[in-house]
């Protein structure tokens, strides 16, 4: 049994992604249930497992997983350079015991919270809830103005 993270972006910024997680393997998951659990639109998103070891149990808050604390700090930093970057990133975890690629994900709940909500709490986050996290306004608004 494993806890799974899955990031969805817009499209265009998938590259950001790839370059700001060295230490992760990302695996595009738009195409399975989880990713369309966690993408706003399929057309305009892409989602992302976020594993290390082919896993993400890194987000657990138990005793076995705390080892991980390193790779937890890391997704956080992850999550928190997305959101300077890009007007909203989303997430959702998923527990399973199954082929991921082939298991049906229903998304329980949608939330619209801040990044600072989601660092707080990344270890207790509700399973297969897709949290829409907000960019920070300052930085969008300057990369806005900079291009206008």
């Amino acid at each position: 049994m494993c806890f799974f993270v899955c990031l969805s972006l817009p499209k265009k910024d998938a590259p950001q992604l790839r370059a700001l997680s060295p230490g992760f393997e990302l695996i595009n998951a738009t195409k399975w249930k989880i990713g369309q659990a966690t993408c706003g639109n399929a057309d305009r998103d892409v989602a992302f497992l976020i594993t290390d070891g082919g896993c993400s149990c890194f987000v657990s808050n138990t005793k076995a997983h705390r080892v991980q604390s390193a790779k937890l700090e890391e997704i956080k930093t992850l999550i928190r350079s997305l959101s300077e970057r890009l007007p909203s990133v989303s997430i959702l975890i998923h527990y399973t015991g199954e082929d991921l690629s082939r298991e049906t994900v229903i998304r329980k709940d949608k939330r619209i919270v801040s990044v600072d909500d989601i660092l707080r709490k990344i270890d207790q986050l509700e399973l297969d809830v897709r949290y829409v996290i907000r960019g920070s306004p300052p930085s969008y608004l300057r990369k806005l103005e900079m291009s206008g």
